[in-house]
């Protein structure tokens, strides 16, 4: 083998390598654009979740509202506590922050359900990646 054989093959390799890169890339980038929600993935055909892989074809998903909870936080009392002493701080105490969770629950064609709880303020990223959802199962 003559030196130019070897240079050959040196840039054969290289380039094959350079393409092995840019496919991971390409792969790496395509899953980070896919739609997630708390730990669902929809990528293509395939729903991944905590490992696992489900079919999307036939899958439905749907969002809903609940758990409501109430609690006193530390900071409202301390608050009302500076504004007026006494006063404030049984105010402060009764004021409680109120906070509501949305569930996304996905049942699959096979019957097998997935649900999965995020913070009210993630009902419109629920609802993005139901339609999601919707509009893969459609198409399969």
């Amino acid at each position: 083998m003559g030196f130019k054989d070897w240079i050959k093959e040196q840039a054969a390799e290289g380039a094959k390598v350079e393409a092995e890169r840019q496919a991971k890339k390409a792969e790496k980038k395509r899953i980070a654009e896919a739609p997630a929600f708390e730990g669902l993935v929809l990528d293509g055909e395939v729903l991944r979740f905590n490992g696992a892989e489900y079919p999307v074809a036939g899958a439905t998903a749907l969002v809903e509202m609940g758990g409501t909870q109430r609690r006193t936080t530390a900071t409202r009392v301390i608050v009302g506590s500076a504004i007026v002493p006494v006063i404030g701080t049984a105010i402060g105490a009764m004021v409680r922050k109120k906070s509501t969770s949305v569930y996304l629950t996905v049942e699959l064609a096979d019957g097998q359900v997935i649900v999965v709880e995020g913070s009210d303020r993630q009902e419109g990223d629920a609802k993005r990646f139901a339609a999601a959802i919707a509009s893969a199962a459609a198409v399969r």
